[in-house]
């Protein structure tokens, strides 16, 4: 998994020990690492605080989990009600939603505390790609900015005349 900050001085990143995947927290100068929980999580994102982390994961990585920082049990705060996979989730500027994107192409807006869906939508993506499968997502702190990547899969028949 891609590593995140989590505040000025330290990196959050999936690790394994001894067979055992989970989340680790280390300094910028590469010390302090240590094991923080949440074998589930796939890509861990902190709060501005940096006090928690959110990330994909739980069965399928189909639920948002948010985990305090300093390791302990975590709690799913949303389940995708189609039992979708997410692929990306991240805090807002203010720590108070969290962005959360999922396999079928749908934004959703939650609650940090209470999980409550405060929005969503459906990810435009532009018809004449014909089928396509989101791959990754991103998204800026304020959500004003998206950037998806999708695996584009076409199928036309052309009829040739005349080759020689």
């Amino acid at each position: 998994s891609d590593p995140s900050f989590a505040g000025p001085d330290t990196i959050l990143f999936v690790g394994a020990k001894d067979g055992k995947s989970q989340v680790w927290r280390i300094r910028t100068d590469g010390s302090g690492a240590r094991p923080i929980g949440a074998p589930e999580c796939l890509l861990p994102m902190a709060n501005p605080a940096a006090t928690a982390f959110v990330c994909e994961g739980g069965e399928g990585s189909r639920a948002i989990l948010v985990y305090p920082m300093d390791g302990g049990p975590g709690r799913k705060i949303f389940e995708h009600p189609s039992n979708v996979r997410f692929w990306y989730a991240r805090w807002d500027t203010g720590g108070n939603r969290i962005f959360a994107v999922s396999r079928d192409r749908e934004l959703f807006t939650l609650d940090a505390a209470r999980g409550r869906v405060l929005a969503r939508e459906s990810l435009p993506v532009p018809e004449a790609l014909g089928y396509s499968e989101l791959i990754d997502a991103a998204l800026t702190a304020d959500g004003s900015v998206q950037a998806y990547s999708l695996n584009v899969y076409a199928s036309n028949l052309y009829l040739l005349s005349g080759l020689r």
